[in-house]
């Protein structure tokens, strides 16, 4: 989408995906980035709409180095082979705030046009799921049970830390998803049980609510998946590799779907997923029962009841 922004014309996403975070955007955005009408950034998750112009100077261990928050340097991401642009940056959902401030600034009232993807995974696997996403790149240190307390997560997010440390705030779906109702008059709900259960068909659904022709889809490949390193050849590597970036000096020359598609080819094989504990989900499932009945209101989906099922 053209958009006039300081008297200069720049090539926006004319399609969002939002988010939630672990709950298939990486699937979305390498399934969708295979057709020949869509075009997405170079890089996965830029965050553009939640960093316009206000660069992070996160201080934890994982700083999400792909962030893009300047105009220029976001629109160079697309390589202009598509009709249509998209970006996947689940930051938007959490950030709902300021990206749709953000969104409406650099839009104006085309920002309606837009069409909005979101995807939800019952937040209580979510939780868990981001947890071992960290534990994996050895960006988490601490047990699970002490960084989902209101005390540890207030104090990291004060000392600066990245907002995905926000564990239990990024399953608090139904204000960021009224947001977005509220603000454009395209958005699209799909829950983390259609890629699960019906992959193809929630490809179709997007195919169509995009007015693009269908995609065969791969759903044996797992995408960004979350464990913790095996003890054998493969989890080894992925050690050397995350602890000491012996492939850092590849980026240069290997581009960054290729790169992600190999890693995620070793993290099949090196990682180990690791189920959740009984008394924990029982603790989770009570810190999100009400937001779950909120979210039912709005989504009217059974499958979000059954979240509330330990």
């Amino acid at each position: 989408m053209k958009i006039e922004y300081k008297s200069k014309i720049y090539n926006l996403p004319d399609f969002l995906i939002v988010g939630a975070a672990k709950s298939g955007t990486t699937f979305l955005h390498y399934t969708l980035g295979k057709s020949k009408s869509i075009d997405f950034p170079l890089v996965k998750e830029p965050h553009f709409f939640s960093f316009f112009n206000s660069p992070p100077n996160f201080r934890s261990p994982e700083k999400l180095p792909t962030t893009v928050s300047e105009i220029s340097e976001y629109a160079r991401l697309f390589k202009g082979k598509g009709i249509l642009l998209g970006d996947a940056s689940p930051s938007a959902l959490y950030c709902h705030e300021t990206a749709i401030n953000n969104i409406f600034e650099l839009y104006g009232e085309a920002a309606r046009k837009l069409k909005i993807i979101l995807i939800l995974r019952n937040p209580v696997d979510r939780a868990w799921s981001q947890y071992w996403h960290f534990r994996k790149n050895f960006n988490e240190s601490d047990d699970f049970i002490n960084v989902i307390k209101k005390e540890t997560i207030s104090s990291r997010l004060n000392d600066g830390w990245n907002i995905f440390y926000d564990y239990i705030g990024f399953g608090m779906y139904s204000e960021q998803v009224l947001a977005y109702y509220k603000n454009f008059d395209n958005v699209k709900v799909f829950l983390f049980e259609d890629l699960k259960n019906r992959p193809e068909k929630l490809i179709n659904d997007i195919c169509e609510y995009l007015e693009i022709d269908r995609l065969n889809v791969d759903n044996k490949r797992m995408y960004n998946p979350s464990g913790l390193p095996k003890n054998n050849t493969y989890g080894f590597l992925w050690k050397i590799n995350t602890k000491f970036k012996t492939l850092k000096p590849l980026k240069k020359i290997i581009p960054y779907k290729w790169r992600k598609g190999i890693s995620n080819r070793v993290l099949e094989r090196a990682l180990d997923k690791q189920k959740m504990p009984e008394d924990i989900r029982i603790k989770l499932i009570e810190v999100y029962s009400n937001e779950i009945d909120k979210l039912y209101e709005i989504i009217k989906r059974d499958e979000i009841k059954k979240w509330k099922l330990s």
